[in-house]
């Protein structure tokens, strides 16, 4: 039985100070779903655009969609009856499975080296298709899509570090569901009223310690945020810089697992990620 990889994604629907009064008390889940089911496209050019299809919904929070490229190229072929070689037009819309839990805004996007050669390059379109939708436009509200990244080779090297000097946060816009209580969530809180789109925090020290800093790695890897550090591997070493940037996180499905089963083992993976310890 054949394996493949699902990577795993956030998406938050930031909402703008003042909104539209029919959006007042509408939910991000809400938004996530209604988003989806327009069947939003978008396009660069007249033979090159990317689609939202294929909708399943398993209940009112869980659920799959096909997001794809479809292009049109100039194939050449040899036609056997006239003897000569002919460019005709073909098109072609290699796509992958997306499948999602808006309770928490999970995303889990399957691989597919035929549609782009990373998966943030479809995360990117994702975000493109959702803010281009009637929903998301009228209620003034601003999508992101960020990597959720695994942090526990991150974390390892914190702890086993001689000694830490610098430790550097990324932070969004406010993510309603687990966020740090400490830091995370006020922060992003303040980016809103600033009307920014993104933040970071540093703090300096002669050795930091690093399980305060372990905390908010998860809390920044759940979030799809980022997190950086300075640090001496030995006393006799010298600073280097290590990050959670590429270190997606990802979970492995059997081909024959059933869609319910497999948005369980996605959320199991997010659960890894913002809980487990060592």
């Amino acid at each position: 039985m054949k394996n493949f990889y699902i990577f795993l994604f956030r998406v938050k629907f930031i909402k703008g100070k003042q909104l539209p009064l029919e959006f007042e008390n509408i939910k991000a889940e809400e938004l996530l779903i209604k988003a989806i089911q327009e069947k939003p496209d978008v396009g660069t050019k007249e033979d090159y655009s990317w689609h939202i299809g294929n909708i399943q919904l398993l209940d009112d929070k869980c659920g799959s969609f096909a997001i794809g490229r479809k292009s049109v190229t100039s194939l050449s072929h040899f036609d056997i009856e006239t003897k000569n070689f002919i460019d005709s037009l073909s098109e072609t819309s290699p796509y992958t499975i997306v499948y999602f839990n808006s309770s928490i805004g999970l995303l889990g996007i399957k691989r597919n080296y035929q549609l782009a050669p990373k998966e943030s390059v479809v995360a990117k379109r994702i975000r493109e298709l959702l803010s281009s939708t009637d929903i998301v436009r009228r209620s003034l509200t601003y999508v992101e899509v960020g990597a959720i990244k695994d942090p526990m080779s991150f974390i390892n090297k914190l702890r086993s570090a001689y000694s830490i000097k610098k430790f550097t946060v990324t932070f969004g816009g406010p993510n309603p569901f687990d966020a740090d209580e400490h830091f995370h969530k006020p922060m992003s809180i303040y980016l809103q009223e600033a009307e920014g789109k993104e933040g970071k925090t540093t703090i300096d020290g002669e050795n930091l310690n690093s399980e305060p800093l372990a905390k908010m790695a998860r809390s920044a890897a759940s979030t799809g945020n980022n997190a950086t550090a300075r640090l001496k591997i030995s006393s006799d070493e010298r600073i280097t810089s290590v990050s959670m940037r590429d270190n997606p996180a990802k979970v492995v499905v059997p081909k024959e697992m059933t869609a319910e089963n497999i948005n369980l083992k996605l959320s199991d993976g997010y659960n890894k990620v913002r809980n487990n310890d060592r």
